[in-house]
């Protein structure tokens, strides 16, 4: 009997504690970014020579500086933003291409940025304006420990009557692409980008993106309503997490660290009770 009581009060202590381990990675390995079960996943559009371009390079006409700053727009992290990557030729604020949305989605650019409205997402006869690339501020401020690079684009989605979209219905994709002075920032390393996502309050979501080598782009996809997208790269010594892109926070890990630690004392408890029972 006391063997028996031994063997389920450990197998219900390594339960729980898988159980809490598989939470625990489902969390850090998995963003509101991800695609929901709706609409059909958009594929990155096919290899080009060029980038299709919908907005031609525009000079700001009210004193801001294009090539970004260290000053936070509204809703952001502060910590640590900093620009790089050179002028991109950033657009003006106001100015902006609407992309029509039909029944099987659209496929719309603009400057460095090609955005597949996948089936479904929004309704025919919707649109979705994008402005940019723009610099900092408008965009928000970048998350803390992350440099800026010059890629930020501002989303306004309406439905068929004109109005704000609420949300959408499917996933969108999202693919930036980069140049040299990108890639030197993030030290020739393309796998090190984040693509941020933020709505309105200019929140970032930073998602590992899927890179697109030969053409020169790194692609994510959400079917939550983003209002803000921007290429990111991670400063020197930021240790990322691999699948979401975000900086790694050891917090997470103290529930697994007080769930071993019990794990161990309950172990050792139940050896003293089987020994003290033979």
């Amino acid at each position: 009997m006391q063997d028996s009581k031994w063997r389920n009060g450990v197998a219900l202590v390594l339960f729980a504690f898988c159980l809490l381990a598989i939470v625990m990675l489902a969390l850090t390995s998995t963003t509101w970014a991800a695609p929901g079960a709706q609409g059909t996943v958009p594929t990155p559009p096919e290899p080009t020579s060029t980038i299709p371009t919908a907005i031609p390079p525009a000079t700001s006409t009210d004193g801001t500086n294009n090539g970004g700053n260290d000053n936070g727009g509204s809703g952001g992290d502060s910590g640590g933003s900093t620009d790089t990557g050179g002028s991109s030729g950033a657009g003006s604020v106001g100015q902006g291409s609407v992309c029509s949305i039909g029944s099987d989605g659209a496929t719309c650019s603009a400057e460095n940025l090609i955005l597949v409205v996948g089936a479904g997402a929004a309704g025919a006869g919707s649109a979705l304006n994008i402005e940019g690339s723009l610099p900092q501020p408008p965009c928000p401020a970048s998350p803390t420990g992350f440099l800026f690079l010059n890629r930020c684009y501002r989303f306004t989605w309406s439905d068929s009557n004109a109005q704000a979209l609420a949300s959408l219905s499917g996933p969108v994709l999202y693919c930036i692409s980069f140049g040299p002075e990108q890639l030197a920032a993030a030290a020739n390393n393309p796998d090190a980008f984040s693509i941020g996502l933020a709505d309105a309050t200019g929140t970032w979501t930073l998602v590992k993106p899927t890179l697109d080598a030969p053409t020169g782009r790194v692609c994510a996809t959400s079917n939550q309503m983003v209002q803000w997208s921007a290429l990111f790269a991670p400063q020197s010594g930021v240790r990322l997490l691999p699948t979401v892109g975000a900086q790694f926070d050891s917090w997470w890990l103290v529930p697994l660290v007080a769930l071993g630690l019990l794990l161990l004392f309950l172990l050792v408890g139940a050896i003293r009770v089987r020994r003290k029972t033979r």
